[in-house]
């Protein structure tokens, strides 16, 4: 029900802003694009080779859906990444963290949209 989603909205935004305001993290003060090409890096790195078994295994499938399908796997193989690199990250400011860590993320999501794409055109799928 509508009560039930609000309800886990609010948990879910009470659980962020605590670790936001406990996090014993860095906070700089100077533009979030200053220290964040390494979690990126790190992120992508990391990613790359979930998101080749994960190509292989829905290359072996043929998927109705080949740009839904890589979006997907490029989504969670840099989700999976960031997981761990946000274990080593010391930077609890927001805009870093949105920037750089969810940015590698929607880069991935696009890329294995791309993928996806092609793999459907060269198998002549409908586009």
């Amino acid at each position: 029900s509508e009560m039930c989603i609000r309800a886990r909205f609010h948990a879910a935004e009470a659980v962020g802003l605590a670790t936001y305001h406990f996090s014993a993290g860095l906070d700089y003060d100077d533009h979030p694009l200053a220290h964040g090409l390494g979690c990126m890096k790190q992120d992508m790195f990391s990613a790359l080779p979930t998101l080749l078994v994960i190509a292989v295994l829905i290359l072996r499938a043929t998927p109705v859906r080949a740009p839904s399908a890589g979006f997907l796997a490029g989504a969670g193989a840099a989700i999976a990444a960031d997981a761990v690199t946000h274990l080593r990250c010391p930077v609890s400011d927001m805009r870093h963290v949105l920037l750089w860590h969810t940015g590698a993320v929607l880069l991935f999501a696009i890329g294995g949209w791309i993928l996806g794409l092609g793999w459907q055109r060269l198998r002549g799928g409908r586009l």
